[in-house]
């Protein structure tokens, strides 16, 4: 009787996770940046009023 070779998991769920991670990363720094650039300006309005 031969025994079969069990499929790993973790060969194909970890390298998911590390992706849906990196989807994930991606999708937040986006918004982030649109948001850092709207106060950036806002800042740079404010100390341009200030001199």
């Amino acid at each position: 009787m031969k025994t079969h070779p069990q499929f790993n998991l973790l060969a194909i769920g970890f390298p998911v996770k590390i992706a849906i991670g990196f989807v994930g990363i991606i999708l937040i720094a986006s918004a982030i940046m649109g948001r850092f650039k709207e106060e950036i300006s806002l800042a740079f309005s404010a100390i341009s009023k200030i001199f």
